[in-house]
């Protein structure tokens, strides 16, 4: 009897620390931020609530008083747009060039192209994926502008490239544990693109420090980040 007093006890005390967490997280991260809550809240007894979009749209929602705790950026771009003294890099994203042709070799990608009906990229506007796309593609001597079509988001951009163009820029994250997708359909082109993370308020500082640990680091690598 007294055990199960004491259980009931702690599970209230317990109730009383918990807290909600509310996260941006940019679509890139569609995949693993779902993991890193579930390991989180293994050591934590909190809600978190998670809101996926493009890192401009985001950010334009912060700016507008949007109540989030912890904003996982694509870039460092839009991290530093907040001028945060809290703000890190908690990951090296990787863009790569989808196919529903098979590909191996870079030099295929403009042949591909040539012989689609469009390509689909993210919205370089808002997406930092999008951007790091053209400017891929300027310094490559990619051309596809007669061909573009522009997705929302990073996410979305993958969802047109499968089942629209047949090509696209796209993240890493977001094709490697895909059951849909070969390893001969994609080809990576490089892990460039720092991401930033942005504490926004004290109350997600848990979540926020736990981005740095062993195990957040080792679940980033499982989706193909560096």
């Amino acid at each position: 009897m007294k055990k199960s007093f004491f259980l009931l006890v702690l599970v209230f005390l317990m109730g009383l620390n918990a807290k909600t967490i509310n996260i941006a997280a940019a679509s890139n991260l569609s995949k693993v931020i779902y993991e890193l809550k579930d390991e989180y809240l293994k050591t934590h007894n909190d809600k978190i609530n998670i809101t996926l979009s493009s890192s401009g749209a985001l950010l334009l929602q912060i700016q507008n008083k949007a109540p989030y705790d912890v904003f996982l950026s694509a870039d460092e771009k839009h991290a530093n747009a907040l001028d945060k003294k809290d703000t890190k890099l908690y990951a090296k994203g990787c863009l790569v060039f989808y196919s529903q042709e098979m590909i191996d070799d870079k030099n295929q990608i403009q042949p591909i192209i040539n012989k689609a009906k469009c390509v689909a990229i993210a919205n370089p506007k808002t997406a930092p994926y999008g951007l790091a796309t053209l400017d891929y593609a300027q310094k490559h001597g990619i051309n596809f502008t007669h061909k573009q079509v522009t997705a929302h988001s990073i996410s979305h951009t993958l969802n047109q490239a499968k089942n629209g163009c047949k090509t696209g820029f796209v993240a890493l994250s977001n094709v490697i544990l895909d059951s849909d997708i070969k390893k001969d359909n994609y080809i990576n082109l490089g892990c460039f693109i720092n991401q930033n993370a942005v504490l926004l308020d004290e109350n997600g500082r848990g979540f926020y420090e736990f981005l740095s640990s062993k195990k957040a680091k080792e679940i980033f690598k499982k989706y193909g980040y560096e």
